[in-house]
């Protein structure tokens, strides 16, 4: 049963949305009182519920994620696609970008950069990427798929230990205000356990879909830049 369900799963899909949703249930299962009717059911009717409840979670969760972009962009100094050619970074060298500029925009008949012009505007870099980002798809080349899969994980997991951390907040003040009690009080070693490990997954995830935004970005430039080079060869 699991392996046909699995089969049905694409690849997006489970790093998207699979992960990231079983991982929020798990967390919630952690501070017992949420979900805590979930332990009553065992066997199949336990399976239905954490499959349903692991897509249904994982949806709201890339739903939060998208909402959150935004921010994230704000916080991170701009959209990865928008940066990467703009500006210096630690993902694609100063030589690189100059090369990937004059041959992407000459075969996209874009503007293209003086000698003297290092780096690109943003919203050419922007453009950029987006038409490499379509070659790729249309020749079925490169791994932006699987970039792109890991940058969605990546942001997801963010929202999920966002939302958790929110929960997690809730939950203490319900817990000091009385009106839900653990059932051990020694559980509060673990409850301010799971909201320091929290706290450090915002943290790490933070940074690591930034990472992630860029890697894709590259991925799908040097991709096209390859492609470009490729047909030019044949000619």
């Amino acid at each position: 049963m699991i392996e046909k369900f699995l089969e049905k799963v694409y690849y997006y899909d489970f790093l998207a949305v699979v992960l990231p949703g079983l991982i929020f249930i798990s967390f919630m299962l952690s501070i017992s009182f949420p979900f805590s009717f979930i332990q009553k059911f065992t066997g199949l009717q336990a399976t239905i519920l954490v499959i349903g409840g692991t897509f249904f979670f994982g949806l709201i969760l890339q739903a939060v994620s998208s909402w959150l972009q935004k921010p994230l962009y704000f916080l991170w100094g701009g959209m990865p696609s928008r940066k990467i050619l703009s500006t210096p970074n630690k993902f694609v060298s100063d030589a690189h970008i100059a090369l990937l500029a004059k041959s992407l925009t000459e075969k996209f008949d874009l503007k293209v950069p003086t000698s003297d012009q290092l780096f690109v505007d943003e919203e050419l870099s922007h453009t950029l990427v987006r038409r490499c980002q379509a070659l790729c798809l249309n020749k079925n080349v490169g791994r932006s798929e699987e970039f792109n899969a890991k940058y969605a994980m990546t942001r997801n997991l963010f929202g999920c230990c966002f939302v958790f951390g929110l929960c997690w907040i809730v939950s203490f003040i319900l817990l000091k205000r009385g009106l839900v009690t653990l059932s051990n009080p020694g559980d509060w070693v673990g409850f301010y356990t799971i909201g320091i490990i929290t706290l450090v997954g915002i943290v790490t995830f933070f940074f690591r879909a930034k990472s992630r935004g860029y890697y894709w970005c590259r991925e799908v430039l040097e991709q096209g830049e390859e492609l470009i080079r490729q047909e030019s060869s044949s000619k």
